[in-house]
């Protein structure tokens, strides 16, 4: 009996359905066995009907997410799939309608991602003659039912609130597409339709200059979307973004994958508001074409929204920016295809715009993953669907340099908990996996008015920039990356002396200003309106860093006070130094002899004049003078 059982559970399911089966030959034999043991466990064929449905279901997931990606199952079962679907007609009913969603009955040739027409007539011969009252949206498939999201201009809201169960249905295309222009996008706000937003503008078009729609661009979201091996190409560029935190510790470059993590209110929308001024102004200054951006806001109020709008026409940016905004009072649906409209619209804008190099930003997927998470609830979804529904892993994918000048760069941000604070993040683990490299906020340093809110004394691995970038910014930020990771092994060992009440030694007070120092090299006044540091001086700045002791230095100098000196004694005492530091190749690291030369220009020049200033400002100003114990609460006052 045993046997037979094994037998069937393992016979194909075409081969089951031919012969007889054998739960009829063996249930009249076992169920004496199964009602003695009915008040004691669950009957042995119960749990074989679970699993077996459960196989099911997971099967159909499968298929539908296979569907979905472009790719094709080699299963030698399908040939029920396609006797079901053959029996389901090409149009369909509505059945039921909650929250926007709706319950259609056939549809036989829909796929997700599916466009279909719902009508107000029940007669279909009717409703082919009749105006649409909406559109829907195929979000997900089951045997004989599809649930479809409905679709709605903002003016025309209503139209979706009217559907009821029995209105006729027709599938009228595979996939979504949305008209748009170049004209259109250009420092426009538009919804995930294409439509416009309203919002106010500095200098708004008159109204014979509004631009129209020109092509059609389709939104989708599954593999197939994705650019392939052979259209890719190597990194050849590197992408500045003016912090130069993130640029020497975090180098970028066009085609890159980044994420952006952090609490709420950190400065996530801050950091890549300020990368997008510096590529405008960065190109300006050298009469080229900036790459164009697309700003993506996702579940934002509308004042957020124009207050987004507003920082870009600030800083001179909006013109090579497009809006794509799906505020809080949109549709779930509009939520939740606003970052894949803002990806096709940086696609389109790759291709026909005045730049090849495009670059989105996704503020921020934590809404959407919210948004995902409703809709999975609303259609009663399995949550292994919801990774396949918000298709992050597409999104972060489509990111690439391809092979010519062409390049898609992503900056994806999201609500994640602070590094330091030990919390697990489901959303961040997987950006952490998918992105190419990850700039993390912490919240404790924006709350101190910190920017950028990055700890740049936290240990990390060596630093691979791009060799086209700098070799000799690499090199001497890997030499200034141990130097950071001993100097946080030594502050373990001070904070735990400092916690048993020893007093710290003279080399623990120079671990600390070692660590002031860097913090001070990185960080950047709130207000923004300090110039950047040059590539020359920010190669310095970090040699100096990795080279000098602490005790060569006199007491409250300052990382930019000790680079500002350094210049000008190069410029005095060394011009051709400076010159050759200028125009040296950037993909060949500094010589020996030219380290050798700026050190002895530092020894000779530089550090004088750091002693002879402290020494004017301590004859002026008494108050400065302080005892060695002062001296040491002042340290650890800064730590």
């Amino acid at each position: 009996m045993r046997r037979a059982l094994r037998v069937a559970h393992r016979t194909p399911r075409a081969l089951r359905r031919a012969l007889p089966s054998a739960s009829t030959l063996l249930l009249p034999a076992l169920a004496p066995l199964s009602s003695s043991a009915r008040e004691l466990h669950t009957s042995p064929w119960l749990a074989v009907a679970k699993r077996q449905n459960s196989e099911a279901n997971e099967a159909m997931l499968m298929q539908q997410m296979l569907d979905a990606m472009g790719m094709e199952d080699d299963d030698s079962g399908v040939a029920e799939d396609v006797a079901v679907a053959s029996e389901l007609p090409v149009s369909g009913v509505v059945l039921d309608v909650k929250n926007e969603l709706a319950s259609v009955s056939g549809l036989r040739h829909a796929t997700i991602g599916s466009v279909v027409h719902v009508y107000s007539s029940e007669d279909e011969d009717a409703a082919d003659a009749a105006t649409p009252l909406c559109r829907g949206i195929v979000l997900f498939l089951e045997k004989k039912a599809a649930h479809v999201a409905l679709l709605a201009d903002r003016d025309e809201a209503d139209a979706v609130r009217r559907v009821r169960s029995g209105m006729h249905v027709q599938l009228v295309d595979q996939e979504l597409r949305i008209p748009i222009s170049v004209a259109r996008l250009k420092g426009r706000a538009v919804d995930p339709l294409g439509k416009p937003v309203p919002l106010v503008y500095q200098q708004p078009p008159p109204d014979d200059a509004e631009p129209t729609a020109s092509d059609l661009v389709s939104i989708a979201w599954g593999s197939k979307t994705v650019p392939g091996l052979l259209a890719r190409g190597p990194l050849r560029e590197p992408f500045s973004t003016g912090v130069l935190a993130v640029d020497c510790l975090k180098p970028l470059a066009f085609g890159h994958r980044v994420a952006v993590l952090g609490p709420r209110n950190s400065g996530k929308t801050r950091l890549a508001l300020d990368a997008i001024a510096h590529q405008v102004a960065q190109a300006r200054a050298t009469q080229q074409e900036p790459p164009h951006f697309v700003y993506v806001c996702v579940g934002k109020s509308p004042a957020r929204v124009q207050q987004l709008l507003q920082s870009l026409e600030a800083c001179g940016a909006l013109a090579h920016t497009t809006i794509v905004s799906a505020d809080e009072r949109d549709s779930l649906i509009l939520q939740y295809l606003a970052p894949f409209a803002g990806c096709a619209v940086a696609e389109y804008m790759m291709r026909h715009g005045p730049t090849p190099r495009s670059v989105v930003v996704y503020d921020d997927l934590a809404a959407h993953t919210t948004v995902v998470e409703a809709l999975v609830h609303t259609l009663r979804l399995p949550k292994a669907s919801q990774l396949s529904l918000s298709a992050h892993a597409v999104l972060l994918e489509r990111s690439a340099q391809l092979r010519g000048d062409a390049s898609l760069t992503t900056f994806a941000l999201a609500d994640a908990p602070d590094a330091s604070s030990g919390v697990g993040s489901e959303l961040k683990d997987r950006l952490l996996a998918l992105a190419d490299d990850a700039v993390e906020l912490e919240s404790k340093l924006a709350r101190q008015r910190v920017y950028p809110p990055i700890d740049v004394l936290l240990p990390g691995a060596s630093i691979r920039g791009p060799p086209f970038q700098s070799a000799a910014l690499w090199a001497a930020m890997n030499r200034l990356r141990h130097r950071i990771n001993e100097a946080s092994q030594r502050k373990e060992s001070i904070d735990a002396a400092a916690q048993l009440g020893l007093e710290l030694e003279p080399e623990d007070g120079e671990v600390l200003e070692f660590q002031e120092l860097v913090r001070q090299f990185f960080a950047q006044p709130v207000d923004g309106n300090a110039t950047n540091l040059s590539a020359t001086e920010t190669e310095l700045g970090v040699y100096l860093l990795s080279t000098l002791r602490m005790a060569q230095l006199p007491p409250s100098t300052t990382a930019q006070e000790l680079v500002q000196t350094t210049v000008d004694a190069l410029r005095a005492a060394n011009p051709e130094l400076l010159r050759l530091l200028e125009t040296h190749s950037r993909a060949v690291p500094w010589s020996r002899d030219t380290e050798l030369a700026i050190d002895a220009v530092v020894e000779s020049d530089a550090l004088p004049t750091l002693r002879d200033r402290h020494r004017q400002r301590r004859a002026g100003d008494a108050s400065s003078r302080l005892s060695p114990t002062q001296a040491m609460l002042l340290r650890r006052l800064r730590r």
